[in-house]
């Protein structure tokens, strides 16, 4: 008996969350044309121009923490956190007591990855100020894309506490839901964001992937076809769009993974010609998802087409070398084309990253029975043996356990491919 193993990888979003960015400040005791004018510039995004417009300020006001604040706002607004990260330790230096600054100063941490500078930043803006709803919500984000959403949790409830239509919380929070596994608690949120913004796709595309954990692949699909038509509007719309092009960079990024997990929904429909057709668009959007790569070669091997699923390993190995499951299911597709050296070559390089594999060496030593090498196809088998018990799988033990005592009493029957 043969043993395959086919493995869907669905793609998991757990980094996209909504943020709070930060508003200029207005507040000020004696504020001159210059200030005005800057926070004005700030708004209409005219962000050289307010940047003039602080410095002159602040050549006659040097102490002013205000516009130090709202110049670091403008780096992180431009994508230069270094730069914020200075103007906010100035305006903190200047007002020890903004927890504003602090909040928005870890947001800067949060783009240079500085997770630890970043939590400290949001516990100094709570310790100020308990009631700063968007420090608790960025907090909670951090804890999510620490893995511990248990914390992150507690930071949602805490701002939902403070601001219960604080859409972007419920999404975040949704996410933290789902990634400890309550995938309804997850939808109860995302259905929540969605009464107060139905126009987000991000939303749509998180609830798609709750329902289909759930098994509601209609449910997801529908979700995923929404968040589509959401994306495609805004891409219509490019010309109303400010910043078009780094927005539109990320709708492509989007649209792959929403492809990307409707192709897996479908994959798990068995409806594999439609699955293949998602992972297709997929990676026109994102050429470097090896995801797509790896399930278009599943649903390829599904239909019988071995040649095309080879094609599709191949790439997917290419972006990740160390993508064991590509070798792995590439080594079955030349099992079924009968290229049992190539099959060996592919299971020798699954149990090379990971020795205890013991489908690969289980299969490996079914292509050393096809090549008539009974020495390494029994050593094969007997190490798929000892770790099919290992792992506590006891029919699969069995069979191979089965396979090697066939090739010991009848060396000269081969079993077929």
């Amino acid at each position: 008996m043969q043993k395959w193993q086919l493995t869907i990888v669905v793609l998991i979003l757990g980094a996209i969350a909504f943020g709070c960015h930060p508003s200029p400040k207005s507040e000020n005791s004696n504020p001159s044309t210059d200030f005005k004018q800057g926070v004005r510039n700030m708004q209409l995004k005219d962000y050289n121009g307010a940047i003039a417009n602080f410095k002159r300020f602040l050549q006659a006001n040097p102490e002013d923490a205000n516009s130090y604040y709202n110049l670091g706002v403008i780096h992180a607004e431009l994508g230069n956190p270094k730069a914020a990260i200075k103007y906010f330790n100035k305006a903190i230096e200047m007002n020890p007591k903004d927890d504003e600054a602090y909040n928005s100063r870890g947001m800067a941490y949060a783009k240079l990855k500085n997770r630890e500078r970043e939590i400290a930043d949001y516990d100094q803006a709570i310790k100020i100020n308990a009631n700063l709803v968007e420090a608790y919500n960025n907090r909670g984000i951090v804890r999510t894309q620490m893995e511990d959403s248990m914390k992150a949790i507690e930071d949602f409830n805490q701002a939902l506490q403070i601001d219960p239509s604080f859409l972007a919380v419920y999404y975040n929070r949704g996410i933290a839901r789902v990634n400890l596994g309550n995938n309804k608690g997850g939808i109860e949120d995302y259905n929540k964001a969605l009464s107060y913004n139905r126009k987000n796709a991000d939303i749509y595309q998180h609830r798609g992937i709750a329902r289909a954990n759930l098994g509601d692949y209609q449910g997801a699909i529908q979700d995923y076809n929404e968040a589509l038509k959401i994306n495609q509007t805004l891409e219509k719309n490019k010309q109303e769009i400010r910043d078009y092009r780094t927005k539109s960079a990320k709708i492509s990024r989007d649209n792959a993974d929403i492809y990307y997990n409707r192709g897996s929904v479908y994959t798990k429909l068995g409806e594999h010609e439609k699955a293949k057709e998602n992972y297709t668009y997929a990676l026109k959007n994102n050429p470097s998802l090896a995801l797509a790569y790896y399930n278009r070669g599943l649903a390829n091997f599904k239909l019988g087409q071995y040649y095309e699923a080879i094609e599709d390993f191949s790439p997917a190995i290419k972006i990740n070398r160390n993508f064991t499951l590509s070798y792995y299911n590439r080594g079955l597709a030349h099992r079924r084309l009968g290229n049992f050296q190539e099959a060996i070559s592919n299971f020798s390089k699954v149990v090379r990253i990971n020795p205890n594999s013991a489908d690969a060496y289980y299969n490996r030593g079914f292509a050393y029975i096809q090549l008539k090498d009974s020495e390494r196809a029994s050593a094969d088998l007997q190490r798929a043996v000892e770790l099919f018990r290992k792992q506590g799988k006891a029919d699969e033990a069995e069979e191979a356990l089965n396979l090697m005592e066939q090739l010991i009493d009848t060396p000269h029957s081969l079993p077929s491919p």
